[in-house]
């Protein structure tokens, strides 16, 4: 409240009333727009993923150590167990990325990976992922 000329008390106005469903709209449609970036985002994480794969032979260590095939397919093996996480979990989505990603897989990434010892055997999820990643490569012909 404001004194009006010192004569009486009045409401100070009012920006102009809010049009709420225009600005409900507006709403609605900027998280439509957050959300389709969201999916070209992922959509374009795993492009770069199955393009990083193809092309990892070139940034390998002359030396043929075991510690080296983690360059070549832990990228791989990093998305599928983001996935698994990313659903809470479940190991069957791992499964599912990882014969996706061999199926990308070109015969020259198999003919590097063929040069280098087998994975290194590790404890954690991760390094169950490369195994079954590094396995199913070599065993195709």
């Amino acid at each position: 409240m404001i004194r009006d000329r010192g004569r009486r008390w009045t409401r100070r106005k009012l920006s102009p009333p809010v049009d709420v469903a225009r600005t409900s709209k507006g709403q609605r449609l900027s998280l439509l727009t957050e959300r389709r970036k969201l999916q070209l985002i992922r959509l374009r994480s795993t492009q770069g993923g199955r393009q990083a794969m193809r092309q990892l032979s070139a940034y390998l260590h002359p030396l043929a150590q075991s510690s080296q095939v983690g360059h070549i397919i832990g990228a791989a093996a990093n998305a599928a167990r983001a996935f698994e996480l990313d659903s809470g979990g479940d190991t069957s989505i791992g499964a599912q990325r990882l014969a996706e990603f061999q199926r990308y897989a070109t015969p020259h990434l198999r003919n590097v990976l063929a040069r280098y010892p087998e994975v290194p055997h590790g404890s954690g999820r991760l390094s169950e992922l490369m195994r079954d990643l590094d396995t199913s490569l070599r065993s195709i012909p």
